[in-house]
């Protein structure tokens, strides 16, 4: 049987409108307690509503369970396009270092769950515009508790977010039995998020099921889409992220799309995208974290056109991805298991330099590349093939680069010994093997770079 708008208003009551509290929507009164006052009179399953206009508040606006906030509309003008909405219903936080809504589990809020805040629009500025600097310690949404309480369900949809600190803030400590505060079963989904210093920042382990989806971001300087300093598992779905603007209008620098810091727990990104103009689609960073555990990240069917760098040790699964810039491994015991991945140009490939790196590439997928400098007639090795049956292709070719330069080779491999079946040598640049040892000799001029590729084919 499905509802009818009569038997929805039995179950969940007719919306609460906050003008009917006293709220007014000018831009200009404080409308805080009006607000507040309607959120205390929502029963769960209640609306309350947010028609259109500037609502300016001077504290945190706090949620309880089954409660849905819902404007009419979060679309704003902003970065000069124009939107053609009369008003959005907007939420303007006119005091420093405060948040626009809080979600808290603790003594006197206890457990909060099936929270929903749709078609919203927060701003950390009275008038927003394209080239803002996020607001220090503002937040849209904040999200903070203690256990046993915690707080699950939640949606956060259809909402604008400009120039925060955090859009969307999580962070909970333990009490002191390695327990952290949990927030778990999180859809955040088809928001914006604009000159947000984070759009999404974790910082809780029990952060769990999350799914963050079809969510857009223009990045400040030096800011982030999505900061996992620690998480629960969580997947990221068809997001896009591109630089937004420094405070003189240039685009900007230093921005990235997901960062992964000291204790994030299993993350899928899949079929996400972010502009070329990023400094890193993926960084994981050096943070101390979840050493000797081979935490695995997986990159699955991402158009990936900014840098990705992995300064700790992790595992990466990449599947069926389009990378335009190197991917660097800098830390220590990176293993990188690749399948299917496409590399464009050619040239662009998984980069290991920390110790004891591993790389396992499916046949037909791109591998890696490196630089070895060669000395004039003497051999030296570029690399090592893994210890694993299979046909392989190496590419060598001296700095000053051209055909005569380059030489290419297929390797059999039967999982203890290298055979050089078929290719060329060039003129100046030779490939053999030794053992699995793939060797290189320069045959005349001067010692210099050479810089070399590798790819399994069967």
């Amino acid at each position: 049987m499905s509802l009818t708008k009569a038997s929805y208003s039995m179950i969940s009551g007719a919306p609460i409108n906050v003008l009917d509290y006293g709220a007014i929507g000018n831009g200009t009164t404080d409308d805080t307690t009006a607000i507040q006052n309607a959120i205390n009179a929502a029963k769960i399953g209640n609306v309350v509503y947010f028609p259109p206009g500037t609502y300016k508040i001077t504290a945190a606006l706090t949620m309880y369970a089954g409660i849905t906030l819902q404007g009419s509309s979060p679309v704003v003008t902003v970065f000069g396009v124009h939107t053609f909405a009369k008003s959005p219903s907007r939420i303007w936080q006119a005091t420093a270092a405060t948040s626009c809504v809080q979600i808290l589990g603790n003594a006197s809020s206890d457990t909060v769950c099936d929270t929903i805040i749709e078609r919203l629009s927060f701003t950390a500025v009275q008038t927003p515009a394209f080239d803002d600097a996020p607001q220090a310690n503002k937040h849209g949404i904040y999200c903070y508790g203690t256990p046993p309480y915690s707080a699950y369900r939640s949606t956060i949809a259809n909402c604008t977010f400009h120039a925060f600190d955090s859009a969307i803030y999580v962070e909970g400590y333990d009490t002191g039995d390695g327990v952290d505060w949990q927030f778990d079963s999180v859809l955040i989904q088809r928001n914006a998020f604009f000159q947000c210093n984070n759009g999404i920042y974790l910082n809780t382990s029990n952060a769990d099921a999350w799914l963050i989806e079809a969510n857009t971001a223009a990045v400040p300087p030096n800011g982030k889409f999505l900061y996992l300093q620690r998480s629960g598992y969580l997947t990221a779905i068809a997001n896009y992220a591109t630089p937004g603007y420094a405070t003189n209008g240039s685009t900007a620098t230093g921005t990235e799309m997901f960062r992964l810091g000291a204790f994030p727990d299993s993350v899928k990104m899949i079929g996400n995208a972010g502009s070329d103009k990023l400094a890193y689609f993926l960084r994981v960073d050096a943070s101390t974290g979840y050493e000797n555990n081979y935490i695995v990240y997986s990159l699955d069917t991402n158009v990936i056109e900014a840098p990705c760098l992995i300064e700790r040790q992790c595992k990466i699964v990449s599947t069926g991805n389009r990378f335009t810039f190197d991917a660097t491994c800098t830390g220590n015991d990176v293993e990188i298991y690749s399948y299917g991945d496409g590399w464009d140009p050619a040239t662009k490939k998984w980069l290991m330099t920390g110790l004891r790196p591993r790389l396992f590439v499916e046949a037909g997928s791109e591998q890696t590349s490196g630089i070895t400098t060669a000395a004039t007639g003497i051999a030296v090795t570029l690399f090592s093939l893994p210890a694993s049956a299979g046909a392989y292709q190496v590419f060598a070719w001296l700095a000053n680069g051209g055909s005569l330069y380059q030489s290419v080779a297929t390797l059999m491999c039967d999982g203890v010994t290298l055979a050089r079946t078929t290719g060329a040598n060039g003129a100046s640049l030779t490939i053999t093997v030794s053992g699995r040892n793939v060797q290189t000799t320069q045959i005349s001029g001067v010692s210099q770079p050479v810089y070399w590729s590798y790819q399994r084919v069967a």
